[in-house]
Formats: C-alpha cells, structure tokens, sequence
C-alpha cells in the first residue's frame, strides 16, 4: 500500500495490522498511531508536527533523515528501524525497544533513553546531552557522580 502526498491523522489497523506501506511526502498533522503494526514501512520526505505513537510494532521501519523532533513514542518497538540522520532532539523515546536500531548521526538531545541499550544499537556520530551521558554510562555499569 502506498500513501503519496496526503495529510494523515490517524491509521486504525485492522486484523495483523499493516506491513512494508510506503508514506511519500505524508503530512503528519497532531497525527496519533495507537498500537499499529506498521513493521518494514518506509516515511519518504513526510512532514512530522505532533506525532504521537503509543504503543505497536514498529521494526525494520525507515525514518531516514526524518524531523521528528517533539514526537513521543511510547512502548514501541523499533527493532532495527532506520533512524539513521533522524532529528530526535526533544523527542520523547519511552519504553521502547530500540535494539539494533539504526541511530547513527541522529540528534538524541533532550530524549528519554532510559530504555536504550547501548551495546545493541549503532549510534556512530549520534548527538547526546551530558544527563543522557550519565543514563548510557550507567546502562554499561559505570557509577555515576
């Protein structure tokens, strides 16, 4: 399924959810995903203002290069998801499974990572401020202070 230059506020999926759909130039308006399985979509050139995502499973899904600074995403599992450049700044990362997730280059500043295990992402280059230093450092053991 593909979506090409719409505005979208909400997807309700039905059954299994849906999988591999393609968002190309999507407005993403005070937009709500609530438990949706969107595993293996791709967000190409969408705008993102007030994105919410609670819950649902979000794996493998390209957020390459994507604005989404003051999105919260809560209990989502972004296995291996492509956040590769994303700008996350400000962006709120709640209980989510970000293993193998792609974060190289992405601005992390002012993020919750308290879910975050730093051993199974790739972060080369990512953006973090001096709090979520010390939340990393003690996710690898280290003592803080």
């Amino acid at each position: 399924m593909r979506l090409l230059g719409r505005a979208v506020q909400r997807l309700t999926p039905y059954g299994d959810g849906v999988h591999e759909l393609l968002f190309r130039t999507c407005r993403f308006f005070d937009t709500r995903f609530e438990g949706c399985k969107l595993v293996g979509s791709r967000f190409e050139r969408s705008t993102f203002a007030l994105l919410e995502v609670a819950g649902g499973d979000w794996s493998f899904t390209t957020l390459h290069t994507a604005d989404l600074r003051k999105a919260d995403f809560d209990g989502v599992r972004l296995r291996e998801a492509d956040l590769t450049a994303a700008r996350l700044e400000g962006a709120r990362l709640a209980r989510c499974d970000l293993a193998g997730a792609l974060l190289t280059g992405a601005d992390l500043r002012g993020s919750d990572l308290s879910s975050l295990d730093p051993l199974r992402v790739e972060a080369r280059g990512a953006r973090i401020d001096l709090e979520q230093a010390a939340v990393l450092a003690t996710a690898l053991g280290y003592e803080v202070g």
